[in-house]
């Protein structure tokens, strides 16, 4: 099971920045890039990245939140990196 602090950052992005579904970009001369959070059930997500038509990784995520009391708007998360070996 991976660290969380060892989770790249663009990963970390889509699992808390919640109204974020997916980041694309293109550089001159490179592929074109894209990260796509997939949310499976309300606690189950999943990361994939690609690379132009290649696909580099999919990661599966336990995500947990609550609203955080006496401030509108915001939620405290937690995830778990899941693993299906």
């Amino acid at each position: 099971m991976r660290e969380l602090n060892r989770i790249p950052e663009t990963e970390n992005t889509l699992l808390f920045l919640t109204h974020l579904k997916k980041i694309s970009w293109k550089v001159i001369g490179q592929d074109f890039q894209q990260i796509e959070c997939l949310k499976h059930t309300d606690n189950h997500v999943e990361i994939i990245k690609t690379s132009g038509d290649t696909l580099f990784v999919k990661s599966h995520f336990l995500r947990f939140s609550a609203p955080v009391e006496n401030i509108s708007n915001q939620n405290v998360s937690i995830v778990f990196p899941l693993s299906f070996t």
